[in-house]
């Protein structure tokens, strides 16, 4: 029975190890005809391999000729190039027009600036936001009956100096001066924006500035300010940028516009009359005294001041003498025409008229000298005879008195006869003076 057979694990003997069974190892026999199956496909795969490996070379060398003949560049004109090896430049100047060999990306760079005239336009910044309908007619014409009003953060607006609103369209024209200093500054594309902030900056301090009439009239004074101010930030930050021209058109608020172009019309119509009323008195002055007009002003303007410091320092006396003979020198030369010589000239002649009568005169009465010295009676009695005979000669009536004679009775109307001859007289005399 199982149960009377000894344990041998009881029993502490320990049990006799199993046997494998020995395999010995067969040679492997190729399958009867596999070569002659399998040797024309692996031959194909083989031809495919090479092919694919030599046409991957040729492209792979295409690829490395095309990468570097990519470095091939051309700088056009109104433009300067800029190489970059490893991000940094090159060359000492900037590239000119032409062809150049540039290390493909990523090993260099190649960066065209353009050295013409670039342009930025301040269209809106400064400027209401109109509608299309008024956009479509002139700014001038807006009024405030189309309910027109300004919103401030929306509609753009400048503060003057004299605490007004402008409104302003700016173009500014500008270029690159240093393309390698440009390059190390700001990246290419920001150098339109950099322009723009530099430009809203500068008419912001402008207009500080600048009153409404002097940023309406006075464009030059403004479009300076502005540029001065622009090209003073781009220089601060070294950009290599340079402002060029800065052009504007400008207009009062919509609101104030018809009483601006009112007062605006009454300041035109002032300085044009301004202007004629200079033209006139130009005229009437050269008419005066010919072309030497304005030097005689300035005398006589420069004689009234040094009067007037006289009456405060005698001592300025001789002065004012000294200039008043400059100005009857000037008076009596030839540089002077007009009236003012023609006065002199008559003048002059009624000096020598004068002269000679005087002299006559003189004559005259030194010859009655003598006569009266000679014979006293005698001169007396001729001179009063000859005053009888002038008083005749007049339109007088005259008569004598009786010697003795205590009552006279004088008529003091004329006699009407007389006077009627005396007129007859003298119309008869006119006649015979007309006839030729």
């Amino acid at each position: 029975m199982a149960e009377d057979q000894p344990n041998p694990n009881l029993s502490g003997e320990q049990p006799a190890p199993l046997e494998r069974p020995q395999v010995t190892p067969q040679p492997f026999a190729p399958v009867e005809g596999g070569d002659d199956e399998f040797d024309p496909a692996n031959r194909s795969l083989a031809s495919a391999l090479r092919i694919s490996f030599i046409a991957l070379q040729v492209v792979m060398v295409i690829l490395v000729a095309m990468y570097f003949f990519s470095g091939l560049r051309q700088v056009p004109e109104q433009s300067r190039g800029l190489r970059l090896l490893f991000g940094r430049l090159q060359d000492a100047e900037p590239l000119e027009a032409g062809g150049y060999f540039v290390w493909p990306y990523p090993i260099g760079q190649f960066v065209l600036v353009p050295s013409s005239q670039q342009s930025v336009s301040l269209a809106d910044e400064f400027w209401p936001q109109l509608s299309d309908v008024q956009k479509a007619k002139p700014f001038t014409s807006l009024t405030e009956t189309e309910k027109f009003s300004l919103v401030p953060g929306k509609d753009g607006s400048v503060i003057t100096a004299d605490h007004n609103l402008a409104h302003t369209k700016w173009n500014v024209q500008y270029r690159i001066v240093d393309a390698q200093q440009n390059q190390k500054t700001v990246p290419l594309t920001m150098n339109e924006t950099l322009v723009r902030r530099a430009v809203e900056r500068a008419v912001v301090l402008s207009a500080a500035e600048t009153t409404l009439d002097e940023i309406i009239q006075s464009r030059e004074r403004l479009s300076g300010k502005v540029k001065a101010y622009a090209q003073e930030f781009l220089d601060r930050i070294e950009c290599g940028i340079e402002v060029s021209t800065a052009t504007y058109d400008a207009y009062p608020p919509v609101p104030a516009q018809a009483s601006y172009e009112r007062v605006n019309q009454a300041h035109v119509e002032a300085a044009q009359g301004k202007v004629e009323a200079e033209r006139k008195a130009s005229e009437i002055l050269n008419a005066m005294a010919g072309p030497a007009y304005q030097k005689l002003r300035t005398l006589i303007s420069e004689y009234d001041q040094l009067l007037a410091e006289a009456k405060a320092d005698p001592a300025r006396s001789p002065a004012a003498a000294a200039k008043l003979m400059e100005i009857n020198d000037l008076l009596v030369s030839d540089a002077v025409g007009g009236k003012v010589a023609t006065i002199i000239g008559n003048a002059k002649s009624d000096r020598g008229e004068l002269v000679s009568s005087f002299r006559s005169d003189l004559a005259r009465f030194n010859a009655w000298i003598d006569r009266y010295e000679e014979n006293p009676r005698l001169a007396s009695a001729l001179l009063w005879s000859e005053a009888i005979i002038n008083i005749s000669k007049s339109n007088l009536e005259w008569f004598s008195v009786a010697p003795g004679t205590n009552i006279i009775e004088i008529l003091s109307n004329p006699d009407p006869a007389r006077d009627r001859r005396m007129k007859r007289d003298e119309y008869m005399k006119q006649d015979q003076q007309q006839q030729p």
